[in-house]
């Protein structure tokens, strides 16, 4: 990516800049009322416009939280894993024959018998950070659990009720 630019458009508002590694033009202007608009360049060229995009400010702001990566929520019917040096996080789907339905993380020891741990739970589309031993799960769930990969295979045969009830 070339040089980002900042211009001052009297007023206007404020205009930014920049060419894309593939040579493409990227213009976005801030209006002083709030307003934003996104023009793309087929080249460095301003006079080969291929797109224009309007935004409220709302609109705006929710575009730039997910392109910065504010937000990461994954089609529960994908099984998905990042890996960060040694570290995995997984979204498991609960289902309704599931070992873990009606029980409590602290009555499971997932931790313990598992080595990963429940960070997140992700409950009618609304996450629920960093749940507690006394959070009980539910059908439906999705389950952000973190560890080594080879825990995951422990966690799964636990979740589909291999270890049993304890």
């Amino acid at each position: 990516m070339k040089d980002f630019q900042e211009r001052v458009l009297p007023g206007v508002g404020t205009k930014y800049s920049f060419v894309t590694e593939r040579g493409e033009l990227v213009v976005a202007v801030v209006h002083e009322e709030g307003r934003r608009e996104v023009h793309h360049f087929q080249g460095e060229d301003t006079e080969e416009e291929r797109d224009v995009l309007l935004l409220t400010e709302t609109e705006a702001d929710r575009l730039g939280s997910v392109m910065a990566g504010a937000f990461c929520r994954p089609s529960p019917s994908e099984k998905m894993e990042l890996a960060l040096e040694g570290v995995h996080i997984e979204w498991v789907n609960i289902e309704k024959e599931s070992s873990l339905v009606g029980r409590s993380i602290g009555e499971l020891e997932i931790r313990r018998r598992t080595a990963v741990s429940v960070v997140a739970v992700i409950r009618e589309e609304e996450p629920i950070v960093n749940p507690g031993p006394e959070f009980e799960f539910a059908a439906k769930d999705i389950v952000v659990v973190v560890g080594k990969a080879e825990s995951f295979a422990a966690f799964q045969e636990f979740e589909r009720g291999a270890e049993g009830r304890a």
